[in-house]
């Protein structure tokens, strides 16, 4: 048993302050959500390719793979691609997009985790250079390995991205304002004001309820409880 666990930072520290809505665990699991698609996946990174190899291999009818495939396809991490044996009509194939290959470090470690705590496959991945034994790691962009326990988790850049994206460039740190439902931002020459709890998020530029919403692509509740930064000299009160 082990009493490590990531450390909430910020923000996010008490947990109970926040809630995970727009995590983008969720939406990785939204998208190989069953068994079926996760071993088909399994099957791409080992070279299947034909509709008939893949049902096979996995051990599912051909509608369960048709329908799994389909949807694979749909998420962007297969693409089909036409061929043609010689007599034959044209088929379509399946490959890999560079966002499905992007999942391959996920079976690695299930692999790992399943020769550890489960039963061992009797096969492993080596480098094909040097031989040496392919294992999934966990380090920060220094270089330097990590545990559990050496994990912070805190608010990214992901929310004041977004605001630049859709005009909001040159904006300040959020500040969670006494409405409780809506986040301000503090911008040059005036404030910017985010309805989190709207069904589709929108921000306003302007000053108090003369603000003029628009729409914004964020995920609600991202812009509460930042720390209140310092304003700038002559910046505007919303």
């Amino acid at each position: 048993m082990t009493d490590s666990t990531v450390t909430m930072v910020g923000t996010l520290d008490p947990r109970g302050g926040w809630e995970a809505r727009g995590c983008t665990i969720a939406q990785a699991v939204e998208v190989v959500a069953t068994r079926s698609a996760f071993l088909l996946l399994r099957e791409a990174f080992y070279g299947t390719t034909r509709f008939d190899d893949f049902a096979e291999r996995v051990g599912i009818s051909e509608p369960v793979a048709a329908a799994r495939l389909k949807e694979l396809v749909e998420a962007g991490l297969l693409e089909r691609q036409p061929y043609r044996e010689p007599g034959q009509r044209t088929r379509l194939e399946y490959r890999l997009t560079d966002m499905g290959a992007d999942l391959f470090p996920v079976l690695v470690a299930l692999s790992e985790w399943g020769d550890r705590w489960l039963t061992p496959a009797g096969v492993e991945m080596q480098h094909h250079e040097c031989g040496a034994r392919v294992r999934a790691e966990l380090r920060c962009d220094a270089g330097h390995p990590l545990t559990l326990g050496e994990v912070d988790h805190l608010p990214g850049a992901g929310t004041k991205e977004a605001f630049a994206r859709d005009g909001g460039e040159g904006l300040d740190d959020p500040v969670g304002s006494d409405m409780g439902h809506v986040a301000q931002f503090l911008g040059e020459g005036g404030a910017y004001c985010v309805d989190v709890h709207a069904a589709s998020p929108v921000v306003g530029a302007g000053k108090g309820a003369g603000c003029s919403w628009l729409p914004l692509d964020i995920r609600r509740r991202h812009l509460l409880r930042w720390p209140r930064p310092r304003r700038r000299a002559g910046a505007a009160r919303g």
